[in-house]
């Protein structure tokens, strides 16, 4: 009995890796590492409470393909089609927009406008996202974009003493000002 090669025949390629001493220099014999002391950890650099307002993409991301496969999708079909399924871009003034398709029909069924409304409203109240839903060719489109976000006030006495609202009243008086000048000089022009 003898062994024959069956089908094409690949020449094999070598990978190449770097050693450990050419990308890292070796700890010194007398530092707190070789010698076993414990090392405060340092938690400055870890994430403020600010960084949690800001949405996180790939979260974003994974909550959407997680509702889809919630609903019917194979994850077979997300992993192939995820760039037509989901896009997204981020803009210079910090705001996500993009969109993410609900496919009318699924496994499970087809979803009404109601089943992918509800899915809409779970998505962004969970990451704050103003939404608008159209059918397009057999998908429901979602798209999406973060809410506008209110400046905080400089200091918690700026409510007491009405300074929102000051502003507010005073901005649209001239607002209403400027609006009665322009009527006025286009009446004047005829």
């Amino acid at each position: 009995m003898t062994f024959l090669p069956v089908g094409r025949r690949r020449p094999m390629q070598s990978q190449v890796f770097k050693t450990a001493q050419d990308e890292f220099s070796l700890p010194e014999i007398d530092s707190d590492y070789m010698s076993g002391v414990n090392v405060p950890v340092d938690f400055s650099n870890q994430e403020s409470p600010e960084a949690h307002d800001q949405i996180n993409e790939e979260d974003l991301k994974s909550f959407i393909f997680q509702e889809l496969e919630s609903i019917g999708v194979s994850p077979r079909v997300i992993s192939e089609k995820h760039d037509s399924i989901f896009s997204q871009t981020l803009k210079s003034d910090g705001t996500l927009s993009g969109f993410f398709l609900i496919p009318t029909f699924t496994a499970g069924g087809k979803i009404s406008v109601k089943g992918a409304t509800d899915m809409a409203k779970k998505i962004s109240s969970q990451y704050s996202l103003e939404w608008q839903i159209e059918e397009v060719s057999n998908n429901y489109r979602v798209k999406f974009e973060t809410m506008k976000q209110e400046d905080a006030p400089e200091s918690s006495f700026d409510h007491l003493g009405g300074k929102a609202a000051k502003t507010a009243s005073v901005f649209s008086e001239l607002l209403e000002e400027r609006k009665n000048l322009l009527y006025k000089k286009l009446r004047d022009l005829k």
